[in-house]
């Protein structure tokens, strides 16, 4: 066994009084006793899936492994991700939040006869990630990469045709002589008897993570195997359903301080400051929410820190007792990959979250020794905590999944390989259309100006929208200033966009609204720029205070409101207060007029008592 590091053996220093923290060296995660493997065999897959778009809503899978034949039918776990739940990523010509669509469903869940969970995730080839509760052990199938360093790995190479393992992990009850706390085998801890209650979920992946997972759509299907199964020992044994609402997967860097190159972490790499960097994000506002609502509990997946050999390390660190506390930002956690025991280490570290202390004498999931039974100790810290905050961030679960009994005949149905979805492209060069007028200040550069990313000529971003910086700068009327491109002089750049094609030349054309076509002022007030100051709790004068890296928070126009009022045609005066303003209204816009965003035309009004809060589009 991996001996633990020295720090281990005292008390991690409290950052913040009411909020400390623990965190898992890799040595820790991985000091545990080497799992007996045995090659899975796949006796069926019915229906066929051709690939990961077409995921069934019923699954019948029917397998072999350790001399035991398992035949489950499961259902597609919905309530995994909230109704409203995306995926998003930072970039574009200013690293802004873009939506990329809805997560891939690919997550089941399911019931045994005998009282057991099973929680599926589809992964490639066929292949699948689950767990499953079965009698008083829970039997885990992984991909077989994942046990890389296992020293039978080429023997069972070998001999599982499927590219699959299993093994199991104990739930045993646990005979502890002098220690009084209370471990079930089976069910709910004793005082967590509420109905299943519902926490939102934020989980964010930054860009070195993203890479080492080999893109977007394997990451997005790795995360999602992750909580499918860590959501089956929190429903079991908390009575708590985590439900995904914001998916945020990063495939270059920019944007929040977090988000990190492949083994880039600078200043954090002390993982307290990485997890203060997260804090900051949340508690500024900057993070998306969890579908309507805020999200109680934000996790970040990175590399910063991994070490190939897993070995010595950081693997994960979190705050205590910390759900429901978004507008401070404590309610945030980070952990590494560590192969096939990643989902017990997020588990682990979201368990921190949920009030729940080291347990380094009675072994489970919140010791280090995962050979021990991955159960929470019935000790009431964790039940007690969750009581204390269900009205603030829980919700009862208005739909609980309900999978039909796993009591299917076997079959001998072939199993047909999958392919993996699309990956989002990234920025990519695309030819610029026609050829601009000289000296038209609107006609995209065919040069890279910005000194800070390589962007010539005109740019898809992720099929979203087309980009140009222009060479006329602020002279294009129609550009607006990019936050995070300057050229060698210093000067910011200027960009236009077109949701269909890239920017058409001569694009400075556009005129201001005349008296026939004045837009009607709305009533919706632009968003202010979210605040980068964060709340500054109390801490105790022996602790050293952490200064917490502040992430830039990005401020995206405001949309127009969908349904404008009536339009008063008869305003045609030069003193229409309707009337856009040929000056500058807003301190961080210097020209007047109006202006694009997206595709979209907009303008602030003239009159000087209503400029601040309204505009048209």
């Amino acid at each position: 066994m991996v001996a633990w590091v020295s720090w281990l053996l005292g008390s991690f220093a409290v950052l913040v009084a009411a909020h400390p923290t623990h965190y898992s060296s890799l040595d820790d995660v991985f000091g545990s006793k080497a799992r007996d493997l045995d090659a899975v065999e796949l006796l069926s897959m019915t229906p066929e899936i051709p690939s990961l778009l077409d995921a069934p809503d019923i699954l019948k899978v029917a397998f072999r492994t350790h001399d035991r034949e398992v035949h489950c039918q499961v259902a597609l776990h919905r309530t995994l991700f909230h109704s409203e739940a995306r995926v998003f990523a930072h970039g574009g010509p200013e690293d802004d939040l873009i939506h990329l669509g809805a997560p891939p469903q690919i997550a089941y869940a399911g019931t045994l006869p005998t009282g057991g969970y099973v929680r599926l995730t589809l992964q490639d080839k066929g292949r699948f990630h689950a767990t499953l509760k079965v009698d008083d052990k829970l039997l885990v199938v992984d991909l077989i990469e994942q046990h890389a360093g296992h020293k039978g790995q080429r023997r069972l190479r070998e001999t599982s045709s499927s590219g699959m393992v299993g093994y199991y992990l104990p739930l045993e009850e646990a005979h502890l002589e002098g220690v009084s706390h209370r471990r079930l085998s089976w069910g709910r801890m004793q005082n967590c008897a509420w109905p299943l209650q519902q926490l939102l979920v934020g989980v964010a992946s930054d860009a070195g993570f993203t890479t080492q997972h080999g893109g977007a759509a394997t990451t997005q299907s790795s995360l999602i195997a992750v909580y499918n199964s860590v959501n089956g020992l929190f429903e079991d044994q908390i009575g708590v359903h985590l439900t995904i609402g914001a998916f945020l997967i990063e495939t270059e860097v920019g944007g929040p301080a977090w988000n990190l190159a492949p083994g880039g972490c600078g200043a954090n790499a002390n993982v307290s400051t990485h997890l203060n960097t997260l804090k900051g994000w949340v508690a500024t506002g900057a993070a998306p929410n969890c579908g309507s609502e805020s999200c109680g509990l934000w996790h970040l997946h990175t590399n910063c820190n991994a070490d190939p050999a897993y070995t010595g390390t950081a693997a994960g660190i979190a705050w205590i007792g910390t759900l429901c506390t978004g507008s401070l930002g404590y309610n945030t956690g980070l952990s590494v990959d560590v192969a096939d025991q990643t989902w017990i280490l997020v588990g682990h570290e979201i368990g921190h979250n949920f009030g729940a202390q080291h347990t380094f004498a009675e072994g489970g999931i919140m010791s280090y020794n995962w050979a021990t039974p991955i159960k929470f100790i019935d000790n009431n810290q964790v039940c007690n905590f969750v009581q204390s905050v269900q009205a603030k961030c829980l919700t009862p679960l208005a739909s609980p999944v309900t999978p039909a009994p796993t009591t299917p005949p076997p079959t001998t149905a072939e199993v047909v390989p999958a392919t993996t979805s699309a990956v989002p492209s990234t920025t990519t060069n695309i030819p610029t259309v026609g050829v601009p007028t000289a000296g038209d200040p609107c006609a995209c550069s065919s040069a890279n100006l910005c000194t800070q990313k390589n962007r010539p000529g005109c740019q898809q971003y992720l099929n979203q929208y087309f980009y140009c910086y222009v060479t006329g700068y602020a002279a294009c009327t129609s550009a607006q200033m990019s936050r995070t491109c300057t050229d060698a002089q210093g000067r910011p750049l200027y960009y236009v966009t077109s949701l269909s094609s890239c920017p058409v030349s001569n694009a400075s054309s556009t005129v201001a609204p005349t008296s026939s076509t004045t837009p009607v002022a709305t009533t919706l007030a632009p968003t202010p720029p979210a605040t980068t100051s964060s709340p500054s709790p109390t801490t105790p004068e022996s602790t050293p205070a952490v200064t917490t890296p502040a992430p830039t928070a990005t401020t995206s126009m405001p949309a127009p409101a969908a349904t404008p009022g009536a339009t008063n045609s008869s305003s045609t005066s030069e003193d229409d207060p309707c009337g856009c303003s040929t000056k500058s209204r807003c301190s961080t816009i210097p020209q007047g007029g109006c202006q694009s965003f997206k595709g979209q035309g907009w303008c602030y009004v003239k009159d000087p008592k209503r400029y601040r809060a309204f505009y048209m589009a």
